[in-house]
């Protein structure tokens, strides 16, 4: 916020002030010989104005990201003709994780069946945040390719992102800290990054809480910050640490 000060002299319309001065707040001093004043002759008069300009917030592209994905299945025959999909689909992986124990839920095995694992993955080319929606579609139509049968999948394929910030999982299903992207498609805030680490929120997954997921998180980051750094010439500060 900036205090500015014009004189205008006679001649000059109050309006023509006003209208190129928008979004700023006024202080109007009249400067007049003492008898012009009381004999209302403002003829000579001149005007003082002290206002404070207020800059206005301009939209700006956002910062590409990093595509992860989590991968859970049972064989690698599997992980391998999903990850072939996606290769095809947005590039060469440039991180691949050691095979991390699915254990905190059951909620697989029905469909899927005993014994699943996950390994995360990332991919080399940055894109544009607001793809997310669209690459999770496509993820989806890989799950279905690659099913067995009609309610039973191979592997389930949660793709997101990470910028300097935070790692934002893409999902169909809706939810108070999720807000909606688009074609049913919700932006789930997985974790936040804050005191030089990942951390988890409230609502983030068990999985997602453990040392082995935010180490990993952390070592994806820091090739995204590495990156970022190349391609825009500077790198990204996270914000202050907020309060969670």
């Amino acid at each position: 916020m900036q205090k500015r000060e014009e004189f205008v002299r006679p001649g000059v319309a109050l309006s023509d002030v006003f209208l190129t001065s928008l979004s700023a707040s006024f202080i109007i001093q009249i400067h007049a010989p003492f008898s012009s004043v009381f004999g209302l002759d403002l003829a000579n008069a001149y005007y003082s104005f002290s206002f404070f300009q207020f800059s206005v917030g301009k939209p700006t592209h956002p910062q590409p990201v990093k595509l992860v994905a989590s991968l859970i299945c049972g064989n690698n025959e599997a992980l391998c003709a999903a990850l072939g999909h996606m290769s095809s689909r947005w590039g060469s992986l440039d991180f691949v994780s050691e095979i991390m124990a699915f254990d905190y839920t059951d909620y697989y095995e029905e469909e899927m069946g005993k014994n699943l694992w996950r390994k995360i993955v990332s991919f080399e080319k940055l894109r544009q945040p607001d793809r997310l929606s669209h690459i999770k579609q496509s993820t989806n139509g890989i799950e279905a390719l690659l099913s067995p049968e009609r309610s039973r999948r191979s592997v389930n394929i949660d793709p997101g992102y990470i910028n300097a910030h935070h790692l934002i999982l893409a999902t169909t299903k809706p939810g108070p800290h999720r807000p909606y992207l688009r074609d049913g498609i919700y932006a789930d805030l997985a974790l936040l990054y804050t005191k030089k680490t990942f951390r988890s929120l409230r609502w983030t997954y068990p999985d997602y809480q453990s040392e082995k997921m935010i180490a990993t998180m952390n070592i994806i980051r820091t090739k995204y910050l590495f990156q970022a750094r190349k391609v825009g010439g500077s790198r990204p500060h996270p914000p202050g640490d907020p309060v969670v």
